[in-house]
């Protein structure tokens, strides 16, 4: 898409979006198109590095993770699935920053294909899906962490650990060797800039289905749970 475009609501659907198993298959049909790409989101300072997708009628959507092999994900702590099926707020439900020592977790495609290498494209860092780490600082809607992530797994999804409150997107990392390398936009940030222009997307909540989700792999082997 042509930056040109970046910051314009995108009406028709010149600009197809498909999935990664979908590529070699000519006849397959796009899963969605993008209708607005953030401006500034080719940039190391933005606020607000995200994209609108709006998905095909065809597409089925429910709140588990699946992995490259289209298995289940867990979350890191060992027990609960890694969903995103809700907004991570506060008491009086107003969308929420996470708390500095509070604990985050993401889940990167391009990680989950390089799952447990030892990769150094800026920073090094550890190829895991999900990964997880602690938030060491939030400052203008921008959450900085532990959690690590390597390049490919920008926009996957960042939520409390274990909960499946969605907290934020995979931006980007630094050399910040003493607050953490990793940093997240807030779901805070994309909802403020989004909600207000009454747009496609516009209003966002994840979705809180599993009837279509495919059955969970256990947490362990049936002979040592």
């Amino acid at each position: 898409m042509p930056e040109a475009l970046h910051g314009q609501n995108i009406a028709s659907n010149e600009y197809e979006v498909w999935s990664r198993d979908q590529v070699e298959r000519a006849d397959a049909p796009p899963i969605g198109w993008i209708r607005f790409v953030a401006p500034g989101s080719e940039s190391t300072t933005t606020k607000t590095d995200y994209m609108v997708i709006e998905f095909a009628p065809h597409v089925v959507l429910w709140s588990t993770t699946l992995d490259k092999d289209g298995k289940t994900v867990r979350s890191t702590n060992g027990r609960d699935l890694f969903k995103v099926n809700s907004i991570h707020r506060d008491s009086s439900g107003a969308v929420a920053l996470p708390k500095t020592g509070e604990s985050i977790e993401n889940f990167g495609a391009s990680s989950d294909r390089n799952g447990g290498a030892i990769r150094f494209d800026d920073i090094f860092a550890l190829a895991k899906a999900p990964n997880s780490g602690t938030v060491t600082e939030v400052k203008d809607g921008m959450i900085r962490s532990t959690a690590q992530f390597i390049i490919g797994d920008s926009g996957g999804p960042v939520v409390m650990r274990g909960t499946g409150e969605w907290v934020g997107i995979v931006s980007g990392s630094d050399l910040n060797f003493v607050l953490g390398q990793w940093v997240n936009t807030s779901a805070k940030n994309i909802l403020d800039n989004l909600n207000p222009r009454n747009v496609t997307g516009s209003g966002f909540t994840p979705i809180d289905r599993e009837s279509n989700a495919p059955t969970a792999d256990p947490a362990c082997p049936s002979s040592l749970c």
